[in-house]
């Protein structure tokens, strides 16, 4: 059995915000196509529209521990959000038990292999895994 190396906190954050960025993509790019429109019904597109925002909204969550673990304050994030301190104490938390839950080599195993299908023909086939530490 080899031990897998260790995984910080901030690689955690890296690779959750990272499947939060490609969740985001995918279902960006669903809604790309045109053929379909004509069985849309009234409101549809922005309820599309309205859960990418959702989406945006999770990258954001999960960029705010990133740059937590990066080394700035929750004021300094609070500043850049224009949010209240405590709504960032709330989410960097949620945040950081999401990172924690996750299996690392697996996940960037995953997101690798993602990348590897849509970032081109000379997508490294460890974009992911090769930056963590």
């Amino acid at each position: 059995m080899t031990d897998q190396p260790q995984v910080g906190d901030s690689a955690r954050a890296r690779l959750v915000m990272s499947e939060a960025l490609q969740m985001t993509a995918e279902f960006a790019t669903s809604l790309v196509p045109t053929y379909a429109d004509h069985h849309m019904e009234f409101g549809e597109h922005l309820q599309a529209a309205r859960r990418l925002r959702l989406c945006a909204e999770r990258v954001i969550d999960a960029t705010i521990a990133v740059e937590a673990a990066a080394g700035a304050t929750v004021e300094e994030i609070a500043v850049w959000l224009a949010l209240p301190v405590e709504t960032i104490e709330m989410r960097l938390a949620a945040q950081r038990a999401k990172a924690a839950a996750v299996d690392p080599p697996t996940l960037a195993g995953r997101l690798d292999a993602w990348y590897a299908r849509v970032g081109g023909p000379d997508a490294p086939s460890n974009a992911v895994s090769a930056g963590l530490v």
